[in-house]
């Protein structure tokens, strides 16, 4: 057998499994976790570069106006990077449903 082929499966599937994420149930706690570690001294929008606060305040760029979205302009939003239909679609209960995934009328949810 090559060991070093076997070595390299084991270790994919070994780092997959560890990858997977078990502690952060819906997006509401991931982007409390966004804020609060991975964006707390790099508080800066994705889109447009705008500095903002602990408390969300935001500071927009130079030359940055909004006429159609003044009170949105001054709220952060977290967005999926990938959107979730994307990263659904692997899964089969996604893609076809399931007998125990139904609406109150028994509905198939796809």
């Amino acid at each position: 057998m090559n060991l070093p082929f076997i070595t390299t499966v084991a270790l994919l599937l070994t780092t997959s499994v560890l990858a997977e994420n078990t502690t952060i149930t819906s997006f509401s706690k991931a982007k409390k976790n966004l804020e609060t570690k991975v964006y707390q001294n790099h508080r800066e929008t994705l889109y447009c570069g705008a500095i903002f606060d602990s408390k969300k305040n935001i500071t927009p760029p130079n030359g940055f106006t909004s006429v159609k979205h003044v009170k949105r302009s001054k709220r952060v939003e977290w967005e999926h990077v990938v959107p979730a239909e994307n990263f659904g679609r692997t899964f089969i209960e996604w893609r076809e449903g399931d007998k125990q995934c139904v609406t109150s009328k028994g509905k198939s949810y796809k």
